[in-house]
């Protein structure tokens, strides 16, 4: 059935429904119950919505009883019931349904029959009446649904995997490539510039002195700070040019022991003495040697360390 013809089917059955509805009970029925069933549509897709309307004259006083949509498939989205009197003791009872189903082909909407008591009366009193048939088809929107499937193609030709091997060459390739770059970055790299030894001791020490007389405390007279500046040089210098330390001990203990140690020779011992003498004179007897005896003492202490370093032991000074 086409399309536009259907749609045109469903309105004037809505419009039949409609002037059915609107219409009262004639006065004569001859029937003590009368039962009328319309549609709006026998033809529906699946899921789509079909009002069904059934009509019950009956008895005043007497309400009708029938069986609800059971059939197989029928699925009931909405029910309503209004009872009107009307002429000569009836009455009329209209039930509005909305119902659909999910499974193609037709479907009985109500079966059985429609029953009618009155007040008080009994089995003998009871009225029943047939309920006409109303079915409604459901078609589906797939074309040939019925038609034969179609045929198997014929099995494909697959190729031959390739073997593992052929798999392992790009690998290979790569490693050897990654390989390749990692060698060449390492060439390429600047190996890291060795260490310079550290000076000999009596250049650092001179190089200490030399900043000594920069600072101009021969100068200006400051006498306390200049000998523990230059007691300090002289210190660090005998440390590392001999290798005699003594970390716990003060400065003055320190190159008095060195004065005395063998490590040094006889004249290099004489010379320590004397640069302890004036340093202790000025620590200890508030000496304040002028700028001739400060300049006497880091000339005599720039001779010890060109004396010392001069020596054959020089050959032989450990690390400092």
């Amino acid at each position: 059935m086409d399309k536009s013809v259907r749609a045109l089917a469903a309105a004037g059955a809505c419009l039949a429904l409609a002037a059915s509805c609107g219409r009262e009970a004639a006065p004569a029925d001859s029937a003590p119950l009368a039962v009328e069933v319309a549609l709006s549509t026998n033809v529906i897709h699946v899921g789509d919505p079909v009002d069904v309307i059934l009509t019950v004259r009956h008895p005043d006083g007497a309400p009708p009883e029938w069986p609800e949509p059971a059939a197989t498939g029928v699925v009931t989205r909405s029910r309503s019931v209004e009872t009107r009197r009307a002429a000569a003791g009836r009455a009329v009872t209209r039930a509005r349904y909305t119902v659909t189903s999910f499974d193609v082909g037709e479907h009985e909407v109500f079966t059985g029959a429609v029953r009618a008591v009155a007040a008080g009366g009994g089995a003998t009193n009871a009225i029943e009446a047939a309920l006409p048939r109303a079915a409604f088809t459901v078609e589906s929107l797939l074309v040939d649904t019925n038609a034969a499937p179609r045929p198997l193609r014929p099995p494909r030709d697959w190729r031959a995997p390739l073997p593992r091997w052929v798999w392992v060459l790009p690998l290979i390739a790569l490693a050897a490539l990654a390989a390749g770059l990692a060698a060449r970055r390492r060439r390429g790299a600047s190996a890291p510039a060795a260490a310079a030894p550290p000076p000999p001791a009596h250049e650092t020490a001179l190089a200490r002195l030399a900043a000594l007389r920069a600072k101009g405390w021969i100068e200006s007279g400051e006498a306390e700070a200049f000998y523990v500046e230059l007691s300090a040089i002289i210190r660090r210098y005998v440390e590392g040019r001999f290798g005699l330390r003594a970390p716990e001990r003060t400065t003055e203990e320190f190159l008095r022991e060195a004065a005395e140690s063998k490590a040094l020779g006889p004249e290099q011992q004489a010379a320590m003495r004397a640069f302890l003498e004036s340093s202790d004179l000025v620590k200890f007897a508030r000496h304040r040697p002028g700028a001739a005896d400060m300049g006497a003492a880091i000339e005599a202490a720039e001779r010890f360390v060109r004396e010392t370093a001069a020596a054959p032991a020089a050959a032989g000074e450990a690390p400092p």
